[in-house]
């Protein structure tokens, strides 16, 4: 009876361990291919999805997992390398899944991978677009905001008419001062004038 229990908790444990070691090794799937452009029924080139860690480094998956291909055109066609319809699982231990894909509907479509583990049951989901028959859209560049210098300049005028306007200030101020200066000093030099002209009149007269 004691052996079955033990048997039993082995195999739970081994179970639970089945269970969270993809998720603890494989944390998302990309493609590593850039988005492809191609024609009316034409078989594009090669694109391949790939499973990463949480590091963002190709990581093996730990268990077998089942693949869902999906287009947003409805009419695409997902294909191997030998042109039959692409296989929907992964090995264990592999890391890469490559496909080709076809399309009889012209237009912007995005292409869709689920992909869940068989005993985890986690899944996830990767997407990226594909062109038929119309051109990709061009990268969207933003140009660079050019840095304000207006407030240096007109700080700089400012303090400019300020200088200005105190040196004006300073030679009016001397000018005035010198003309009172000058008309003050012709005032009282009068009394000296008139009293050398009367002795002038009087005494050497």
């Amino acid at each position: 009876m004691k052996i079955f229990r033990t048997a039993g908790l082995c195999f739970a444990i081994f179970f639970l361990y089945s269970q969270s070691v993809f998720a603890l090794a494989v944390s998302e799937f990309v493609f590593i291919t850039v988005p492809v452009q191609i024609q009316v029924n034409e078989v594009s080139k090669a694109i391949t999805i790939e499973s990463r860690n949480s590091n963002g480094v190709k990581e093996p998956i730990q268990e077998t997992v089942d693949l869902k291909f999906t287009s947003s055109s409805g009419s695409g066609i997902f294909l191997g390398s030998t042109g039959k319809p692409v296989g929907t699982v992964m090995s264990k231990n592999t890391a890469n899944r490559t496909f080709y894909y076809k399309d009889s509907k012209e237009g912007d479509f995005v292409l869709t991978i689920v992909a869940t583990g068989r005993d985890s049951k986690q899944s996830f989901t990767v997407s990226q677009h594909v062109y038929i028959g119309v051109p990709m859209p061009k990268p969207i560049v933003v140009s660079p905001v050019p840095k304000p210098v207006a407030t240096t300049v007109t700080k700089n005028q400012t303090k400019i008419e300020e200088n200005t306007t105190a040196s004006e200030a300073t030679t009016t101020t001397l000018f005035v001062a010198e003309k009172h200066q000058s008309f003050l000093g012709k005032i009282l030099s009068w009394p000296g004038k008139m009293l050398g002209f009367m002795r002038h009149l009087f005494v050497e007269g």
